[in-house]
């Protein structure tokens, strides 16, 4: 069972690479929305567990969805296309181009064990144009080098049409015969499900013309593609432009996600003729990535205030003091009473502080407390109504002090 858990040492770098994320997709004009970790079982079912969404080759979607134990239909979230195809474009207007993007844990079972991954996923829906293919391996591809990532490789192949099936070698077609007539084979048949035996000669003249033009937009784009009419996708629910993106390490190739052109999971998802394209990114995968590259930016400079007390009945006045440096939004950690200035100096500094606040009875008696300035190792007294005023020459200090 491979389940997600973030440690607190990892999620602050986590936090940044999602807030790298929201600032790439804005940039893009992807609009953000979250959707419910639970799904209709049976929609599932239909779209992945059906053979003309699944390839051939592909055995781990047989038990890919989770059931609950429970009166309702549901199942937990695989994926979160067919999730957002249910339930986002209800009201869809044809004349608009709509551009999503969201994140969360993905729970399937793979080879008969239970995975969690975080991924990142993004759609567009309503435009049929070459834009549309272009901006989905376009925008991944840039949030791969705003990672940090800059040997990158994206595979382009195409699945076809419906068409092109009925254009296939005469070896793959006799295969069909006797189980699909010829009249059946065309709604039979996905336009998919022969995809790693389609060649550039197989494609009918629509789909050989849109290959073409994708290939010759990245060209003139400048962004550097293999073409591989054997690349393959986790979920074969895609037709027309398929990809693939991966990460050099070395001289490993990794993949880290991809995508492609839906227009028949929607269409039998809503019904309507709605032109779709997306992209998943496996996050888990990416993140452990930057970690061994190092790629992870230097969260830089934290002003951290450590405040303990000697005793538990000075411990109203810690709270008293802890609200004021609350509401002037400093950063402050609040330790155990500690009877020893000098073991309370020493979790100061394990915690990285800048600063220790000591309330001990003598000091109080006289209306102050102790001060320890870490960084310049000096420790003194000040009134309680100057701390504030104190934390910031600190701070100011203690900045300059570090890019000297």
């Amino acid at each position: 069972m491979k389940l997600k858990n973030i440690t607190s040492l990892d999620t602050s770098n986590w936090r940044n690479a999602e807030q790298l994320i929201y600032d790439v997709m804005k940039l893009h004009d992807f609009e953000e929305i979250r959707l419910s970790l639970l799904q209709d079982s049976d929609m599932l079912k239909k779209c992945l567990q059906k053979d003309f969404f699944t390839h051939k080759d592909e055995k781990k979607q047989e038990n890919v969805v989770i059931d609950l134990s429970l009166k309702e239909n549901l199942s937990l979230r695989p994926e979160g296309t067919i999730n957002l195809l249910s339930n986002f474009l209800n009201n869809y207007d044809s004349n608009k181009v709509f551009k999503y993007y969201y994140l969360g844990n993905m729970i399937r079972v793979i080879d008969n064990e239970i995975e969690e991954t975080y991924r990142l996923g993004a759609e567009i829906y309503g435009d049929d144009t070459i834009v549309s293919d272009i901006t989905v391996i376009d925008t991944s591809l840039k949030l791969l080098n705003s990672f940090g990532f800059k040997q990158t490789l994206v595979e382009i192949n195409s699945f076809g049409c419906e068409k092109c099936t009925l254009n296939l070698p005469p070896a793959m077609k006799n295969k069909w015969q006797g189980q699909v007539n010829q009249k059946e084979k065309s709604s039979k048949l996905p336009a998919n499900y022969y995809q790693d035996s389609l060649s550039n000669s197989n494609y009918c003249n629509v789909c050989q013309e849109r290959l073409h033009q994708i290939r010759h937009f990245l060209s003139n784009l400048m962004i550097k593609y293999n073409y591989n009419p054997d690349l393959k996708r986790t979920y074969n629910y895609y037709n027309g432009m398929v990809f693939n993106l991966y990460v050099k390490q070395g001289d490993e190739d990794i993949l880290v996600g991809g995508g492609g052109r839906y227009d028949h999971l929607t269409k039998f998802v809503t019904g309507k003729e709605i032109p779709s394209i997306g992209f998943d990114l496996n996050l888990d995968i990416i993140y452990d990535l930057i970690k061994k590259s190092n790629l992870f930016p230097d969260s830089g400079f934290e002003f951290k205030v450590f405040i303990c007390s000697e005793s538990e009945d000075l411990l109203l006045n810690e709270m008293q003091i802890l609200q004021e440096l609350h509401k002037k939004m400093i950063y402050t950690i609040q330790g155990k009473v500690t009877p020893d200035g000098r073991k309370a100096l020493e979790i100061a500094k394990e915690a990285n502080c800048s600063v220790l606040i000591y309330i001990d009875n003598d000091s109080l008696y006289n209306g102050k407390v102790e001060v320890f300035n870490i960084p310049k190792i000096h420790s003194y007294h000040i009134s309680l109504d100057s701390i504030i005023e104190e934390l910031e020459v600190i701070k100011k200090s203690a900045k300059q002090l570090l890019f000297l």
